[in-house]
C-alpha cells in the first residue's frame, strides 16, 4: 500500500485558514467514538501525519467545545497576528 493510500481516507474535523487560505489551525472533535480501539488508532496515525509537518490537531471533546471556544479564538488571533 502506497503512503498516499494510507492517508487519503483521513480528514480533520474543521481546518481554520487565514485570508490566503493557509491553514491556521486544525481541530479535531472527539467524541464518545474515539474510545474504541479502531477511532484510537486512527487519531494516533492522523497525529503521527500532522507531527511530520510540524503541524498540531487541537483536539476537544465534544462536551468540552463551548469552554474552549476561547481558548480557539485566542490562537487564532495569535497566529494571525504573527503573520502580519
Amino acid at each position: 500500500m502506497t503512503d498516499f493510500n494510507k492517508i487519503k481516507s483521513k480528514h480533520i474535523d474543521f481546518t481554520v485558514v487565514n485570508i490566503l487560505y493557509e491553514p491556521l489551525l486544525f481541530i479535531e472533535l472527539d467524541d464518545k467514538s474515539h474510545n474504541n480501539s479502531k477511532n484510537k488508532e486512527n487519531d494516533i496515525k492522523k497525529d503521527y501525519i500532522f507531527k511530520a509537518i510540524n503541524e498540531n490537531i487541537l483536539r476537544v471533546k465534544i462536551n468540552e467545545v463551548s469552554e474552549k471556544l476561547l481558548f480557539i479564538e485566542n490562537i487564532i488571533m495569535n497566529k494571525t497576528r504573527t503573520e502580519s
